[in-house]
């Protein structure tokens, strides 16, 4: 069984024939080969109903859930005046499916793409030159499908209005993450003038990191969406099969990185980070400010460090080697991805004019960003995911390392 544990299974129901005030909704799961607490299970919940929307949210909780990788979920929701509503979960894909009997619902989340597939030819133009290269599949970024959740460690120098006579502020947080990932249907076709086609293949996800020190709602750091893609080679650049992550940072910032992914046995080498600012272009220079010592009392650093140490601070690494058992892991699936040309060329950032700002310098432009994420399959079928990313943030003539980390798990 890849699944276990307890499911909750929401769903929104639209339709122009619901007329009572209250409705009572009845599921019952049948699984074939898969295990729902007992054979049958009903769950009734009284739910209210909108006069003016006409819409109702029903949600579901299903104990002891045991499913194989291609187990399917049927639950039947029955409605007064309304055609039967069938709705299926296909565990071996992540998507959420709807089958009505009617025109009557719809469900799924904002990453359900299971309506949509990519046509790889939508033109149908004619067949002149060479064929597209081979199409590709995810390969080894499948291994990132599903949802994750974990914790981690964030550190970024924000600027500080340089009027009150000090220029930074060094933001640490303990954090909370919920990153998911859900596949593109379809191949993913980019046209080519300098050599044939190609099709790639790719993924959606979602990023929300919150602050776990201080209380929800309200602690919300970042939210990102995004999509990686599997590039196989190209002719023209000369470029092996690659990677590339692409971003939409809500704070005015877009990146591209691209990279190369690879699978060895074993566990990750994970080397050792700093946030040491360094003038622009001179990486060679960096030194720690005041602020990096923890023993050090100023009001321009976070003022509640529950779960911080100086170990921490001065290698955030440190947090993904804290969560690491080597013996345990059986193998490794690593992408590493960067803005700059090395190692793929191409990709870069982009930010608002307020990001970049005027002949004075900018307030915080994104100079440049790298990650590295390793998929690690542990023992017992299960796997875990953790990251390291720097994002270098110029302003006042310094280059300010944004140093996020983050162990999740599947």
């Amino acid at each position: 069984a890849v699944l276990s544990g307890r499911l909750v299974l929401k769903v929104i129901i639209e339709s122009a024939v619901l007329t009572t005030e209250q409705i009572v909704v009845a599921s019952r799961a049948v699984g074939g080969e898969c295990a729902v607490a007992a054979d049958e299970e009903y769950i009734r919940r009284r739910l209210a109903l909108s006069a003016l929307s006409r819409r109702v949210g029903a949600e579901f909780v299903f104990s002891d859930v045991v499913l194989p990788a291609t187990g399917v979920l049927h639950v039947t929701v029955r409605l007064p005046s309304c055609p039967l509503l069938g709705i299926s979960v296909d565990f071996s894909r992540g998507f959420l499916h709807t089958d009505p009997a009617g025109s009557l619902s719809k469900g799924g989340s904002s990453m359900d793409l299971a309506s949509f597939k990519y046509d790889p030819d939508p033109g149908k133009g004619p067949a002149l030159g060479p064929a597209p290269q081979p199409a590709v599949g995810l390969e080894l970024l499948a291994a990132l499908s599903g949802k994750w959740v974990g914790e981690g460690f964030n550190t970024i120098w924000r600027p500080h209005q340089v009027s009150t006579g000090q220029d930074r502020f060094l933001e640490l947080n303990v954090t909370e993450e919920t990153l998911e990932f859900a596949e593109i249907p379809g191949q993913i076709p980019n046209r080519g003038l300098l050599q044939p086609d190609l099709e790639m293949a790719g993924l959606t996800y979602l990023q929300q990191i919150s602050d776990k020190n201080v209380p929800a709602p309200g602690n919300g750091l970042h939210v990102e969406p995004g999509v990686w893609l599997n590039i196989p080679a190209t002719a023209n650049p000369v470029e092996s099969k690659s990677v590339a992550r692409l971003a939409s940072i809500p704070h005015g910032t877009t990146i591209l990185a691209q990279g190369i992914a690879s699978k060895a046995s074993g566990a990750p080498s994970i080397l050792p980070i700093n946030i040491d600012p360094f003038p622009i272009g001179n990486p060679g220079a960096a030194a720690p400010f005041p602020e990096q010592n923890l023993l050090t009392n100023t009001p321009f650093r976070t003022a509640n460090l529950n779960g911080i140490n100086q170990a921490m601070v001065d290698n955030p690494n440190s947090v993904l080697v804290g969560r690491l058992n080597p013996p345990n892991v059986v193998s490794t699936t690593t992408l590493h991805v960067s803005t700059i040309d090395l190692p793929v060329v191409g990709g870069g950032t982009l930010g608002t004019a307020f990001l970049d700002g005027g002949p004075a310098g900018p307030n915080a432009g994104v100079e440049q960003v790298s990650a590295t994420f390793w998929i690690e399959e542990l023992a017992g079928n299960k796997f875990q995911l953790q990251y390291s990313q720097v994002v270098i943030l110029n302003f006042n003539h310094l280059s300010w390392p944004h140093v996020t980390v983050a162990t999740l798990e599947r």
